[in-house]
Formats: C-alpha cells, sequence, structure tokens
C-alpha cells in the first residue's frame, strides 16, 4: 500500500534512485531484483542502483524521479552516507523537494536519533555520532517514510 503511494507520486518518466549501501555488497544483486519485483508491478520500470556514493553530487541526481534508500544496518548506512558527504547531498535534495523513500534503515536515518535500530542492528562501523537528519514528513508506516519534506 504504501509502495503503491509512492509510485503514484513520482515521475516515472524519469528512473528512480535505489541506494542498498546498507547491505552488504554481496547483497547487492539480489537487493536490485527485490526493488525491481516490488515497483515493476507498480509501473516503476526505470530503476538505477548505486551501490556506493562516493563522488556523487547534487547534480547527479536530476535525472532521477526519486530516492529509495533501502534497508539492512542502520549504523553501516549512515557511516557511508556521513563518510562520503552524501548525506548533505540528499538533505538538499529533500529540502529542495526532492523525494526520498527510506525502507527500514533507510528510513531510521530520515529520522531524529537512529538508537530506535540498536536492538536489532549491531554497531560495528564504530559511529559515535547518532543523530539521523530529521527529515520525516509526509507519511509514516512502520520502518516506511515517504513523502516531501516541509523543512
Amino acid at each position: 500500500m504504501i509502495d503503491q503511494r509512492f509510485a503514484e507520486e513520482i515521475d516515472k518518466a524519469k528512473p528512480l534512485l535505489y541506494i542498498p549501501a546498507a547491505m552488504e555488497a554481496s547483497r547487492f544483486d539480489s537487493c536490485f531484483q527485490w526493488i525491481k519485483g516490488v515497483f515493476s508491478p507498480l509501473g516503476v520500470n526505470g530503476i538505477v542502483m548505486w551501490p556506493d556514493v562516493k563522488n556523487k553530487r547534487f547534480r547527479d541526481l536530476d535525472r532521477f524521479s526519486a530516492v529509495y534508500i533501502g534497508g539492512g544496518n542502520t549504523f553501516r548506512l549512515l557511516k557511508h552516507v556521513t563518510d562520503t558527504r552524501f548525506n548533505d547531498i540528499l538533505q538538499s535534495y529533500a529540502k529542495r523537494g526532492g523525494i526520498v523513500y527510506g525502507g527500514s534503515a533507510g528510513a531510521i536515518i530520515l529520522g531524529k536519533h537512529i538508537m530506535t535500530c540498536s536492538h536489532m542492528d549491531d554497531n560495528n562501523v564504530g559511529l559515535n555520532e547518532f543523530d539521523g537528519w530529521g527529515l520525516q514528513a509526509g507519511i509514516r508506516f512502520g520502518a516506511t517514510t515517504i513523502g516531501k519534506t516541509t523543512r
């Protein structure tokens, strides 16, 4: 239901960007098959996966209808996007009206604090800062967030 709402909100003429950085690299291919299986029946056929966001710039997001940040280890995800400074790019994208959708870890980092995941994720990356982005706006459903930011 929430995936359907997300699919209705985006411009299907532009591809969806999928970021699986919270997962182990060995699972990227199966994650990509999974997301295509979820969104293809909803009319979202153009999906591009960025397994790594290092050296990406704000203008690189222009060609996408929205960004889907996948699940996995929340600590790993937040460390990766912070270390690559992609967090600044994605927050800017959201603040300018870009649609950012997160599942599980991807939704948790959009909130104010990520420690809600500490009972299920191990901090095996040595993350010391646990603040999320505070971008959750729109519709919340479980560990999934959809919407444009109101900040």
